[in-house]
């Protein structure tokens, strides 16, 4: 009878995430028309779509958009349920922050194209960071800083919580975060804290902001869950399994691989019922290297369809040279007009070959 592994001794364990290799990846929320939400983010605050995927057995759209690679930036995705046109954003959600130059000319641009800016250009109160507020679609808030160049301008994700230094605590230990700054505002009854994995002027952060005396806010159902990376999801599963017993909160989805992907993650609550989910770095990247040669592959297909009906509107006959692409390579396929083989079945079978020679030069290409 094979024995059981040792289990690690718990202080040996919390160590884990300080020494994992970790990073924001993306921030999942839901919207009410997806199309609409692409052209106000590509539009309004110069994102670009990264992908794009609809999964009709399932009655969802998502979309993923950010200022740079999924590979090292922090992304959006949008998630959009057939049929349902609005969410409740609920108290609790705060706003995503954008870093740019100019505050003053973005907040011009997007004005220019019809959005709506809830807070106008100027410096923090007792302070000389310049800022604005932006409202999408849906009623998210951006709150856009004015910065020099930074390698990651989506830059935070605000989340009020009702005991600050509980969840201080919990997203040093289960998640490795540093406390980067702490910052009370008495005049305005509220402090909040900056948690990440690097200082806030070089990578996206956590906003916690909590607002004197209130304890509780409501969820509603838009926000979704930010996504973490892991190098062992296993292991990241037992520390917040350790925390939650000591600060609350608990998981929602046991480590293992997502049906169909082969990812492994792991999700859980903190103690006020905000999700994180943990995703192994090494199946990430692996499922976006697959994503991708599926983009390029599906791009290589358009072409083979344009291909096969100007081919098919050329003279397959006789010498059967590929004059619709511009080529004077004859298809090896098309021999001899008078060949037993091809002369019977006429161009119908002439026309397949071509196609399945250049299938073959595709495959090749790879």
């Amino acid at each position: 009878m094979a024995e059981a592994a040792p289990a690690v001794p718990s202080n040996e364990l919390l160590e884990w995430p300080k020494k994992d290799k970790r990073r924001f990846l993306h921030v999942v929320y839901r919207v009410g028309d997806l199309d609409r939400t692409i052209k106000f983010y590509t539009e309004c605050f110069g994102m670009k779509v990264l992908r794009k995927r609809d999964i009709p057995e399932e009655k969802y759209s998502n979309a993923f958009l950010g200022f740079g690679p999924e590979e090292s930036n922090f992304v959006v995705e949008l998630t959009y349920n057939y049929g349902v046109d609005k969410y409740d954003i609920g108290t609790g959600f705060g706003h995503f922050a954008i870093a740019t130059p100019d505050v003053y000319k973005l907040v011009e641009d997007i004005k220019a194209k019809g959005g709506i800016i809830t807070r106008e250009p100027g410096p923090v109160k007792g302070g000389k960071t310049v800022i604005a507020f932006a409202k999408d679609p849906d009623g998210y808030l951006f709150e856009l800083i004015q910065r020099g160049p930074t390698p990651e301008p989506l830059c935070q994700v605000m989340l009020r919580v009702g005991d600050l230094d509980c969840s201080i605590k919990f997203y040093e230990k289960a998640l490795g975060m540093k406390l980067l700054k702490k910052t009370d505002r008495p005049e305005q009854k509220y402090t909040i804290a900056m948690m990440g994995y690097a200082d806030e002027y070089e990578t996206t952060v956590l906003e916690l902001t909590y607002n004197y005396g209130v304890t509780e806010y409501t969820k509603g159902n838009a926000y979704g869950q930010v996504a973490i990376s892991t190098d062992d999801v296993y292991k990241s599963a037992e520390v917040v399994n350790l925390v939650t017993q000591e600060l609350g909160g608990k998981i929602t989805r046991q480590p293992g691989p997502i049906p169909g992907l082969n990812t492994k993650i792991t999700a859980f609550l903190d103690p006020d019922g905000w999700k994180t989910v943990l995703v192994d770095n090494e199946d990430f990247l692996k499922e976006l290297e697959k994503l991708t040669v599926l983009g390029t592959f599906s791009s290589h297909t358009s072409i083979l369809s344009t291909w096969i009906w100007l081919s098919y509107g050329c003279n397959l006959r006789g010498r059967r040279w590929v004059k619709a692409c511009g080529s004077t390579r004859r298809c090896t396929c098309m021999a001899d007009p008078g060949s037993k083989l091809v002369a019977p079945l006429g161009d119908a079978f002439a026309w397949f070959w071509c196609y399945a020679e250049f299938v073959c030069t595709l495959l090749v290409s790879y």
